[in-house]
């Protein structure tokens, strides 16, 4: 019976854990002001025609006084530029990029030229793929105007029929469940780059994209695991804050996508990748070690009294996470199992073999970036 303490004590740690982060997200809101500052929106797009004709009247539609969308076209072979030129509407800006220096992964250039580009000292990010919601950028303005540098907002998944975008759901809910926990706590080690914002003085602080700039994922949050630590730090998590983005809809789609963020982790800090170390890996030891106590242990009965502790445990904090308004998939305890086999499969591949990128444009431009109106 002693081999039943290893998953026990994996499992008290990891549920501790989850508790605290929760107990962190449901405690981080407060007051925040009316109106906030002029805003630089910037998307980066490569060869998104469909996106653009699709979500550039909501991303130009936001119930905001004063913000300029930087629409950066990024090599773009398609009807991109067409689309965005025929837009008639003061607020948008078209940054043309025609080449990529060839030690810079090409959505890094083209997130860093759209800053470079932008008018405005407070900076708000979103991918070409996102639809926000209605009152997104008033409340990255609130935030901003309370004095924070640095706001990490939502970006979910819509929701379709199927086990992978169940997986999908709840990762994201899972991963948002964590990094808004730690930031809440002191400690953020991620955002999502479909919404993200901070000040021009907090990116330059940082040192820019420069220091990663070879790495083809990443663009949110490295430089949020290096430098947040000292920003005064925003959460954007309430209704009408988030963004909304089309889920992988193959499985080889997720697991080129997933393999890429999670390569990513290679470059946190240590003390990020202790923690994370840790808070997966208690995970991984629970269920290793209820499946090894299967065959071992001459009775299941305890295997089984064990993991109905946890499932109910974890049914009263996701009933807890459901009141934050994030999306959470039913039959979460089949799809915690999966994410199991995600954490001891994808997971290492991930860690192992970073994900390689071509950049064709091997010069320098001699004209980095050439903007244009609509």
């Amino acid at each position: 019976m002693w081999m039943l303490l290893l998953p026990l004590a994996a499992v008290l740690y990891h549920l501790w854990q989850r508790a605290r982060l929760l107990r962190a997200w449901e405690g981080c809101s407060r007051p925040l002001p009316a109106a906030g500052p002029p805003l630089s929106v910037i998307i980066a797009a490569r060869n998104e025609a469909p996106n653009l004709a699709r979500y550039l009247p909501a991303w130009l539609s936001q119930a905001y006084p004063d913000y300029e969308l930087i629409l950066v076209l990024d090599r773009c072979t398609d009807e991109s530029a067409a689309i965005a030129l025929a837009v008639e509407n003061p607020r948008l800006r078209v940054v043309h990029i025609d080449a990529c220096p060839s030690d810079w992964a090409p959505k890094k250039w083209a997130v860093d030229q759209g800053i470079r580009a932008a008018r405005h000292a407070h900076l708000v990010l979103m991918d070409a793929d996102c639809a926000p919601e209605a009152g997104w950028l008033s409340e990255v303005g609130r935030h901003f105007a309370a004095g924070q540098e640095v706001v990490l907002g939502l970006g979910l998944y819509r929701q379709y029929p199927g086990w992978l975008n169940r997986l999908v759901q709840w990762e994201t809910a899972y991963t948002a469940w964590q990094y808004v926990g730690r930031a809440a706590r002191g400690a953020p080690y991620m955002a999502v780059g479909r919404n993200l914002a901070y000040t021009r003085a907090f990116y330059e602080r940082a040192g820019g994209m420069a220091r990663w700039r070879d790495r083809l994922s990443g663009d949110d949050d490295l430089l949020i695991n290096a430098a947040a630590g000292e920003a005064r730090l925003g959460l954007m998590t309430v209704p009408g804050s988030r963004t909304w983005s089309e889920p992988p809809r193959t499985w080889r789609e997720w697991w080129a996508q997933k393999t890429r963020h999670v390569s990513a982790s290679r470059a946190y800090s240590l003390r990020s990748q202790r923690w994370l170390g840790a808070f997966h890996g208690s995970h991984v030891l629970f269920y290793a070690g209820i499946l090894l106590c299967l065959f071992v242990l001459p009775t299941a009965g305890p295997v089984f009294a064990l993991y109905l502790g946890y499932a109910v445990t974890l049914a009263w904090l996701v009933r807890h996470l459901r009141r934050t308004d994030l999306p959470v998939p039913a039959f979460f305890l089949i799809l915690d199992f999966l994410f199991f086999l995600y954490n001891i499969s994808l997971v290492p591949i991930g860690l192992i073999k970073a994900p390689s990128w071509r950049n064709r444009n091997r010069k320098y431009p001699k004209t980095p970036w050439r903007t244009g109106s609509s």
